[in-house]
């Protein structure tokens, strides 16, 4: 007896997402697109989040990190739409009998634009510690329809990338790697497919932690990013019960030894990916939406998010692009106040060497803080994210023993303060609001300057 199904929608003129509930609340994604295109593809190959843990693994033998036993045990409790400026907002709550474990799945999308953003949030409810051993932040069964010529028509996209030769675009066709079984066996789900994975500390070292697939016949694309500076990721993309199925990940325990202990009551959140959509167009299209979503500031950024953007690129190489003429008057002036103290300070930067004064970044520190020192000058950025207080040292022990001056360059009319203490060499910066970060000059002076 089939399952009885219900479903879902969420999405707005620009991509439409319909999920399907069997009757025992299994959840399925089986539609990401157009609106007004028919829901007529499989059910979804896929559960909504994939997840290993040590004694929790997969429903069949092999390399990929799809058909997991935790994820397929995952039964949808709720989900609540939402509105956040202009970007449209969905969470699908689903939990594991066996093991307690609830995962929040938050969705993401930019009104009027084909890019969908995703993440998921683990918690605990259960009386064991899990060992995490693999989470996706984004699984889907359903980007071909049933038609064996969208399997056959679909070409996969990677980019290879080194030292001098970056983003080296590739393009073959999905076949090469996942052959077509029909009229040679029965068994439609083998065991080969697609994987790419990023190793060490830099996420797009060998290749770029994206990748894409696109109908050779229709122009219909998808790209996919993993938002992850951190290093290790993967993305896995092959066929499974007559459609393509893509699953993306951050590190994993196989494939870069990260193993994540869940304690009872404890919280753990993947890495954020972003996937993009074109009807057709060929993948132009799908880089297009991408891109557009993503750019240097936002309309929708509050003034200390632009601060916070455009802060990132003055001791560097600045870039901008996107919305400009979108943001408002106070944000705009904040675009042009950086741009000019960029201009001001660019020219002493290449003889700068580098220091962390809070050591080398972890992913989730709520400070950081990176200093480029001349011979008589400091330039240091500090960012301030959630988790921390407003006020922190920083001990720069090149200038120790000398008096100096600290000031604040970039953004003026803000709220950062810095004190420099020439006792202990220490400076104190304080940013009230997070996020929000500052650029600041310490400057060598006599000893009896003021």
């Amino acid at each position: 007896m089939e399952k009885e199904q219900r479903s879902f929608r969420w999405g707005h003129e620009a991509l439409h997402l319909e999920f399907v509930l069997g009757d025992d609340g299994d959840a399925r994604l089986t539609h990401l697109g157009l609106p007004d295109e028919a829901a007529n593809g499989p059910r979804g190959s896929l559960p909504l989040v994939e997840v290993t843990a040590t004694g929790h693994g997969r429903d069949w033998s092999g390399s990929r990190l799809v058909q997991t036993a935790i994820g397929g045990r995952l039964r949808h409790r709720a989900n609540r739409a939402a509105g956040d400026g202009d970007w449209h907002t969905l969470t699908v709550q689903l939990h594991d009998p066996d093991t307690g474990l609830v995962a929040e799945v938050t969705y993401r999308s930019p009104d009027g634009i084909s890019v969908l953003r995703s993440e998921v949030t683990l918690r605990n409810e259960g009386p064991d510690t899990l060992h995490l051993e693999s989470v996706s932040s984004f699984a889907m069964g359903c980007l071909t329809t049933p038609d064996p010529a969208g399997l056959d028509a679909a070409d996969l996209l990677w980019a290879e990338n080194d030292w001098l030769a970056e983003c080296r675009w590739q393009r073959r066709p999905l076949r090469l790697t996942t052959p077509d079984h029909r009229g040679r066996v029965s068994h439609a789900n083998g065991r080969s497919g697609f994987a790419l994975t990023g190793q060490g500390t830099w996420s797009s070292c060998g290749r770029l932690p994206m990748g894409g697939l696109t109908d050779r016949r229709t122009g219909r694309s998808w790209v996919w990013q993993i938002e992850h500076n951190g290093g290790g990721w993967r993305w896995e993309c092959a066929e499974r019960d007559k459609t393509v199925c893509l699953a993306l990940f951050g590190p994993t325990d196989t494939h870069h030894g990260r193993r994540q202990p869940l304690e009872p009551g404890a919280v753990f959140r993947t890495v954020p990916v972003a996937l993009s959509f074109g009807a057709d167009g060929g993948p132009d299209a799908a880089f297009a939406a991408l891109t557009s979503r993503h750019r240097c500031p936002q309309p929708e950024d509050s003034l200390d998010e632009v601060a916070f953007t455009m802060a990132s690129g003055l001791l560097g190489r600045i870039h901008l692009s996107g919305l400009l003429p979108e943001l408002g008057p106070e944000a705009r002036a904040l675009v042009h106040e950086a741009v000019a103290v960029y201009k001001a300070v660019r020219a002493g930067l290449p003889g700068a060497v580098p220091s962390w004064p809070l050591g080398l970044p972890g992913w989730d520190d709520p400070w950081i803080a990176l200093a480029l020192h001349t011979p008589d000058t400091t330039y240091l950025t500090v960012w301030r994210r959630p988790g921390g207080a407003a006020t922190i040292p920083l001990r720069l022990p090149e200038r120790s023993g000398g008096a100096a001056c600290a000031e604040v360059l970039y953004p003026v009319a803000r709220q950062a303060v810095a004190a420099w203490n020439p006792d202990t060499a220490d400076l104190t910066v304080t940013l009230p609001t997070t996020p929000s970060a500052a650029l600041l000059r310490i400057t060598r002076t006599a000893p009896d300057a003021p």
